[in-house]
C-alpha cells in the first residue's frame, strides 16, 4: 500500500473541515422547517428537543427523497404535524420531509398541506359517521320490520 501525500492529507482536511460546515448549515435548515412545521399546528419545538438517530452517520443518510432519522425529545408523537405534500403524499414531519424542502421556500406548501390534511381528516370522519348512521337507519328498520303491530303499538310507535 502507497504511502499519503502530503498534499492528499490538506486535501483531506480541507474537504473534511468544508463537509462539516455543510452539514452545520443543513442541520440548521433541518431545525427551521422542523420548527416551523411543529409550530403550522402550534406546538413549539424547541432548541435542542431534537436529533437526528445518533447511530445513523453521515447525515447524508437521511437525504434521499426525504429527509428523515429524526428523534424526538419531551414531544408526543401523537402532536406530530401532518400533511398533505404537493405530490399527493401524507407526510408525517416527526417522521420525514421532502428533501427539496432544504433548497425550496416551502412554507406556502406546509400551511395548504396542513389544511388539506385537516380537510381529508374531517371528510373521512364525516362519512364514517354518515355510514354509522345509514348502518343504524338500517338496523332499526329491520327490527321494527320483524315487530307485531301489537308490539309497536306498545313500544309508542
Amino acid at each position: 500500500m502507497n504511502k499519503l501525500t502530503i498534499d492528499e492529507m490538506n486535501l483531506y482536511k480541507e474537504y473534511s473541515e468544508k463537509a462539516g460546515r455543510l452539514e452545520d448549515k443543513i442541520c440548521k435548515r433541518v431545525d427551521y422547517i422542523l420548527k416551523r412545521c411543529f409550530a403550522e399546528i402550534g406546538v413549539e419545538l424547541k432548541d435542542g428537543h431534537w436529533c437526528f438517530y445518533p447511530d445513523e452517520a453521515p447525515i447524508s443518510k437521511h437525504m434521499t427523497k426525504y429527509v428523515s432519522g429524526f428523534e424526538f425529545y419531551k414531544y408526543s408523537l401523537y402532536n406530530s404535524p401532518l400533511l398533505i405534500d404537493r405530490d399527493g403524499n401524507i407526510v408525517e414531519i416527526t417522521d420525514h420531509f421532502p428533501t427539496r424542502w432544504l433548497t425550496e421556500d416551502f412554507e406556502e406548501e406546509l400551511v395548504r398541506g396542513v389544511e388539506l390534511y385537516r380537510k381529508q381528516q374531517e371528510e373521512i370522519k364525516r362519512k364514517a359517521a354518515e355510514e354509522s348512521d345509514k348502518l343504524k337507519n338500517s338496523l332499526k328498520a329491520k327490527a321494527l320490520a320483524k315487530l307485531t303491530a301489537a308490539e309497536k303499538k306498545a313500544l309508542g310507535l
